[in-house]
């Protein structure tokens, strides 16, 4: 990840109002996009990503990795993880465009309440995966009240 000098102040000033942060990049790029600033993303790898066995998180390929996975979004800690960083992104919402204000209280309803109106808050929240696999899955976790 690279970024310019408004990015990197951005970053330096919400850093002051959060507390914890579950992954920094993630965290970042939600802060930079939210408060409107433009995020380039390269489809060729100009640097390797170093993947090992004890990875929390990555390209989970191997049917290990799969399996990894679905037990974190079954035990909760995909929802833990989703509570930390709506907390963290919400020390800084006052940064955020209109949008981006509206698309966090999306996300953050389509935790609470009946299977509709949380299917409907995570549609309404713009919120997607990499994949239309993780997309789909993101549903699912959110029907099953595990966002």
């Amino acid at each position: 990840m690279m970024l310019n000098g408004p990015a990197i102040r951005l970053i330096q000033a919400a850093a002051q109002e959060v507390g914890d942060v579950v992954i920094h990049d993630w965290w970042i790029y939600q802060i930079i996009t939210g408060c409107g600033g433009t995020v380039i993303r390269k489809d060729i790898p100009v640097l390797y990503y170093r993947q090992h066995d004890k990875n929390v998180i990555g390209a989970n390929s191997s049917i290990r990795g799969k399996l990894h996975r679905i037990l974190f979004v079954a035990g909760r800690q995909f929802s833990k993880w989703n509570e930390i960083n709506i907390a963290a992104l919400s020390a800084s919402r006052h940064r955020f465009t209109p949008e981006a204000r509206k698309a966090l209280a999306y996300f953050s309803e389509a935790r609470h309440g009946g299977l509709i109106k949380r299917l409907k808050a995570l549609y309404r929240s713009g919120a997607v995966r990499q994949t239309s696999k993780g997309t789909l899955a993101l549903y699912l976790a959110c029907a099953t009240r595990k966002l």
